[in-house]
């Protein structure tokens, strides 16, 4: 009996020993984090969503045979946290399309449960989805582990960009997400004109708004393509979400379009696109529509929203904005035409004034940790990991070709890390002077061993050899590239106020509200009602639901500032 009995009390514990041990997701004995590492090593389910060119990106590492050698759940990457920081990662998701990796998050809520570590996705998307993983009790909070275990160059980032990259994962005073944060000129944005159009209406890239005026209507109106057909627009824009798809254009006049702004006189917050200012903005392009300066509606039903950029690509637009490093999706027109040319040239304000930029939110990818997983520093040691990495490719090529970019540049190996950021070291602007110093001294020693040499080669051999497919490396990085003019540049940035999730009354209203005033200004613009519409657009879009929402904004803003309602 008595043997019987301890046989039955030594099942028991064995039982409650492997539930005490359990963890993660995955049986395993408890884990200290030693000199930044698991120890004994933890496993962890995780989720991450191989979209765009994430399955050419693993293709492309080859080993010494020439043969590929990673998979979706075994790369570079994962070898090294399991070797060097004791995460051994167990992907449990392996999605290969964007909208079904949203419909398996969404899914997984519904089931109330998700893997033990996630990539949220992108942008406002990701702020989205961590509010409803924080409303559905999935995730934990993250505060003691980025105190306690978050390296210097990750707090470094943090620092510089300001306590506001956690506003959009901060719950209850808690933090819930661990934000990819944007360091720098990073996500810029810069009006991309036809150099070669410029050259044969013999103009010069605008400085001001009256120069910018004229050259899109000597662009519409002078054959800058010498076809000898009335053929050709000037600016071609996208006034998308009430504008906010051309920020640049409102910018010039002092408005920030899509964010929410600081009325200085009452203290609240106040959308921009239904500020005054917005409706002399309008009028400026109303006048260059009428005049036959913006690509049309006649050429294309969606030119004044996503087709602007077709008008641009097919060669019958000379003018648009948009990111540093969009002149890659012209890399076919140069092909066509080697004749085509284009250059960047920056912000300016139309009544001559200190210009300010909208800039995006200083977060992009979210993280987040399940709340059934014992382990919430997991993400910052990932992150770790990460920042690791890319200060080690800086000065190494084999760190840099391993883990950040292929041999020639066009696999980007970073973008399967488990976890990406940003250090204050790695964003564009330093890049680019440093390339700078290296193209008019001829002193390549200035040169960082990793990215800078990458992109310095990729500049040299398109200056050598005219070699197109480094023409747009170029154009970014070269002298008189896109990344020097920003850097050169120097204006102050302002990033949206609002950086929190959706609220109820913004998934009740927002979408009607947001493309019944875009119509508004669409119509405004190609003449088919009068500029005074504007002012009931604006009425319409607060009592629309625009109130509530506002409201919705300023208790958000109250809460994360300690700003009085």
């Amino acid at each position: 009996m008595k043997r019987i009995l301890a046989i039955i009390l030594t099942a028991v514990m064995l039982v409650g020993c492997i539930g005490i041990l359990a963890s993660c997701g995955a049986p395993e004995v408890q884990s200290t984090i030693v000199d930044g590492k698991f120890d004994p090593a933890i496993t962890i389910t995780w989720a991450y969503p191989f979209v765009g060119s994430g399955q050419e990106t693993v293709d492309h590492h080859k080993d010494a045979d020439g043969n590929p050698d990673w998979t979706t759940a075994d790369t570079s990457w994962t070898r090294l946290a399991q070797e060097q920081y004791g995460i051994k990662m167990k992907l449990e998701w392996e999605i290969h399309d964007g909208g079904a990796y949203i419909d398996k998050l969404n899914n997984a809520v519904f089931l109330g449960e998700i893997p033990d570590y996630v990539n949220c996705l992108y942008d406002t998307f990701a702020i989205d989805f961590v509010k409803k993983l924080y409303d559905a009790d999935l995730i934990q909070s993250i505060d003691e582990a980025i105190e306690q275990y978050a390296c210097e160059d990750y707090k470094d980032a943090i620092e510089y960009v300001g306590e506001q990259v956690f506003y959009s994962a901060t719950f209850g005073g808690k933090i819930y997400a661990l934000p990819h944060i944007v360091v720098g000129n990073s996500k810029n944005v810069v009006w991309w004109i036809r150099q070669d159009w410029l050259d044969n209406v013999n103009k010069t890239v605008p400085t001001d708004w009256d120069e910018f005026k004229d050259v899109m209507m000597s662009f519409a109106n002078q054959d800058p393509d010498g076809n000898n057909i009335d053929d050709t627009y000037g600016l071609a824009i996208n006034l998308g979400d009430m504008g906010a798809g051309s920020n640049m254009f409102f910018n010039a006049f002092g408005i920030f379009p899509g964010q929410w702004i600081l009325n200085e006189e009452t203290g609240k917050l106040e959308h921009g696109s239904v500020q005054p200012g917005m409706k002399n903005a309008l009028a400026e392009l109303r006048d260059l529509y009428m005049s036959g300066a913006v690509y049309s509606l006649e050429e294309d039903q969606n030119a004044l929203y996503g087709g602007c950029y077709t008008g641009v690509m097919q060669g019958k637009a000379g003018c648009l904005e948009n990111t540093t490093n969009y002149v890659n999706v012209f890399k076919n027109l140069k092909r066509q035409n080697s004749d085509v040319e284009f250059t960047a040239f920056t912000l300016f304000r139309e009544d001559g004034g200190d210009p300010v930029i909208s800039s995006s939110l200083s977060t992009f990818r979210q993280y987040v940790v399940s709340a059934k997983c014992k382990y919430p520093a997991v993400s910052v040691i990932l992150m770790n990991m990460f920042c690791d990495i890319e200060a080690a490719a800086e000065d190494d090529i084999a760190i840099q070709e391993e883990y950040m970019y292929s041999k020639d540049g066009t696999a980007h190996y970073y973008n399967l890390a488990p976890a990406i950021t940003q250090r204050v070291s790695g964003d564009n602007k330093g890049i680019a002077e440093r390339i700078r110093e290296a193209l008019e001294t001829g002193d390549e020693s200035v040169l960082k061993a990793g990215q800078d040499r990458q992109v310095y080669d990729n500049v040299k051999n398109y200056l050598d050899t005219g070699n197109v497919n480094n023409w747009y490396w170029e154009r970014m990085y070269g002298l008189d590239g896109a990344n020097l003019k920003v850097a050169d540049a120097g204006y102050e940035r302002f990033i949206t106020l609002y950086q929190g999730a959706k609220t109820d009354n913004m998934l009740t209203y927002e979408t009607e509200i947001s493309a019944a005033f875009t119509i508004g200004m669409i119509q405004i613009v190609i003449g088919e009602t009068e500029l005074d519409t504007f002012d009931t657009m604006v009425e319409a879009w607060y009592e629309g639901g625009g109130t509530e929402i506002t409201a919705d904004v300023n208790a958000w803003y109250a809460e994360m500032t300690g700003a009085t309602e």
